[in-house]
């Protein structure tokens, strides 16, 4: 499915998207069916509490990306490989979590 919101990203949110899809992708992760990615601008529409300045937020309420945050099973792997590319994320609520660039 074409998402356009995505043409309006930042060059350095659109890194972040392919490094996590491919991330998902390559363990095999089932969404769901759920909307996973949320441009910056998508989620400022949103009014939600958390995350109004990350480059890109996962939700996950529903589907295996869950096992990237919280504990999960591919957690710390999860957390290493965007530490490797100079991000990391923050959980916000049980089903939510912003990714944000390294200071």
């Amino acid at each position: 499915m074409r998402n356009p919101d995505l043409e309006l990203m930042s060059e350095e949110s659109m890194k972040v998207y392919y490094l996590i899809k491919d991330f998902i992708r390559r363990h095999k992760l089932y969404t769901g069916g759920c909307k996973t990615f949320y441009t910056p601008t998508e989620w400022m529409y949103r009014k939600e509490e958390f995350h109004n300045s990350a480059l890109l937020v996962l939700v996950y309420d529903g589907s295996e990306v869950r096992e990237l945050v919280s504990g999960g099973r591919l957690s710390e792997k999860f957390i290493k490989y965007l530490d490797k590319h100079g991000y990391y994320p923050e959980e916000g609520h049980h089903w939510n979590c912003g990714i944000y660039k390294k200071p």
